[in-house]
């Protein structure tokens, strides 16, 4: 019986021991893989501390191109505020241009117009003139026989330029045409009518050189 009880008390040792050592060895995988994880954690926080900075590097560099981008629409502004300001003054400076061309042209009608009256005016007075030369040699052409061509060249000289005799004898009297210096009592002409010329009129391109002095029949007195 003792020799049973020590029997069996020693398989109880060596499962004792057997368990020991299972034990350690779980023990020792378990460190392994708690080192292991350890070690995978250590990895981990690296990679996140590294990801943790490319992060802050990203966010300092987003900001960095908000800033500028903030910078480039200030300026974009900047630039299309000038831009309109320029286009108000293109604007400007064109409306000033238009209304300087029109009052250029204005002024070059103008002058072209006062310029045509002046020199249209200065030779009628010298037609003027002329024809009161044609009037005296109108005249001299009576005793002196040379006056004769030199009326007639002048007279054609004046034809030339547009001056045209007006009819008058047998026309009623117009203040516009003619210049009344008598008055005609018994002729049997009807009133107001020109009945003799004393110094013929002209006109000029339509318009009245001279105008001829008239006699003009008078009115009759009722019997």
């Amino acid at each position: 019986m003792r020799r049973q009880g020590e029997g069996g008390g020693r398989e109880n040792v060596e499962d004792l021991r057997r368990r020991l050592a299972g034990a350690e060895a779980a023990s020792r995988g378990t460190e392994e893989r708690l080192r292991e994880t350890e070690e995978r954690l250590q990895e981990t926080e690296e990679k996140l501390h590294e990801t943790e900075e490319r992060l802050r590097e990203t966010e300092e560099r987003l900001q960095e191109t908000e800033e500028r981008l903030r910078e480039t629409e200030e300026r974009l502004q900047e630039i299309q505020e000038k831009m309109r300001e320029a286009e108000e003054k293109v604007k400007e400076n064109w409306d000033l241009f238009l209304r300087a061309r029109a009052d250029l042209e204005n002024y070059r009608r103008r002058v072209d117009r006062d310029l045509a009256v002046m020199v249209r005016r200065g030779k009628a007075d010298l037609l003027r003139r002329l024809l009161d030369l044609s009037d005296t040699l109108e005249q001299a052409a009576g005793w002196e026989e040379s006056a004769g061509p030199v009326h007639r060249q002048l007279l054609k000289i004046l034809a030339d330029e547009g001056v045209t005799p007006m009819e008058a004898v047998g026309c009623p009297f117009d203040p516009a045409l003619h210049e009344a210096v008598d008055v005609d009592l018994e002729g049997e002409a009807e009133p107001n009518t020109v009945t003799a010329e004393l110094q013929r009129g002209f006109t000029y391109e339509d318009e009245v050189l001279r105008p001829a002095r008239v006699r003009v029949a008078a009115e009759r007195e009722s019997s």
